[in-house]
């Protein structure tokens, strides 16, 4: 009874400090506390427990969203909004300019178009072992027909042909289709697993850019001369090798277009024009892993042709050649 009387003095006790704070504002105190006892070493034990247990729960709550599917699908939503407007040979904008990048140059277009013609000639002009693989390959079918017609023995399987598949675990195949292609593409306009040109004023700082997570991921870049078939002949060789590479970027870029136009970078790198062009560069963590190498020392004695090999253990050698592309997150 007695606590029932109090409380509504309380109550209009309260309510009156709180009406003059904001009336009058805090009051400063001017006491001074540097005589009062340390504190109660038990509190330290307390307040420790209380940071672990903060530290517990924030590390629970970090797990549950990264294996939260909702968000997971959100942020794929996100993503692929993001690059709907995109196709294969251009790129993502954060690292690519539609404007300026992307294209090829003269020698590249001329031999591209010579391989191409040659292939298509040496089909034409097989078509006597085309014959012979297209009859063996008829003559083991008709054989299978036959051994298929004498064998009714896996007739009581023939059930599972025609049963479908629970809709929960079609629609999860489905998904998980989506998402795979989803990410491919993603690691081409992010340049994994293609070989691109650049422009030379953004070529150079193409080559040390990092990724969402801070890493940079390996680049190998070929200053290239437009007239020059061996350039040429090096980008299609590189092209090949990036579709094995995914964790790698490779580009392309004018060589002497990328010491005139972009000074500061070529210096910080020591690149000239007398000796480094054309040549290959090499790029881990950010930072050029070996001196640039001339395009000719990857060449065969008459000085034309790449040797695949060679260019291949020399990328190795410096550490760039990566197969595991980065995570979706890091793009």
């Amino acid at each position: 009874k007695d606590e029932t009387q109090r409380r509504p003095h309380t109550h209009h006790l309260m309510s009156s400090v709180v009406g003059d704070l904001h009336r009058y504002g805090t009051i400063e105190s001017k006491q001074d506390y540097s005589d009062l006892p340390p504190l109660d070493p038990t509190l330290t034990a307390c307040c420790e427990r209380e940071i672990e247990s903060n530290r517990q729960a924030a590390q629970l709550e970090e797990t549950l969203r990264n294996y939260d599917r909702v968000a997971a699908a959100e942020r794929a939503r996100r993503l692929q909004q993001h690059t709907l407007d995109l196709t294969f040979g251009q790129g993502c904008k954060c690292c690519y300019d539609h404007e300026s990048d992307g294209g090829e140059y003269a020698a590249l277009i001329e031999l591209r178009d010579i391989r191409q013609r040659n292939s298509g000639a040496a089909v034409e002009g097989g078509d006597v072992h085309g014959l012979v693989v297209e009859d063996n390959c008829k003559r083991y079918s008709e054989d299978s027909d036959v051994d298929d017609d004498d064998d009714d023995s896996d007739d009581e399987f023939d059930y599972l042909l025609d049963e479908d598949l629970p809709v929960g675990d079609e629609q999860r195949r489905m998904q998980e289709l989506e998402d795979i292609a989803l990410y491919n593409t993603t690691l081409e306009q992010h340049g994994y697993g293609v070989h691109r040109q650049m422009h030379p004023s953004r070529a150079l700082r193409a080559a040390v850019r990092r990724n969402l997570s801070g890493a940079c991921a390996p680049t190998v870049l070929h200053l290239f001369e437009a007239n020059a078939r061996q350039c040429a002949d090096m980008d299609l060789t590189l092209e090949e090798i990036a579709t094995k590479y995914r964790g790698t970027r490779f580009l392309r870029a004018e060589g002497r277009a990328v010491i005139l136009m972009d000074a500061d970078s070529a210096g910080h790198f020591g690149l000239r024009l007398e000796s480094d062009v054309p040549s290959i560069m090499v790029f881990k963590d950010g930072i050029l892993s070996l001196p640039p190498k001339k395009v000719t020392d990857f060449g065969d004695r008459n000085g034309n042709d790449v040797i695949t090999h060679v260019l291949e253990q020399w990328l190795n050698h410096a550490g760039v050649l990566q197969s595991n592309p980065p995570p979706m997150d890091d793009l």
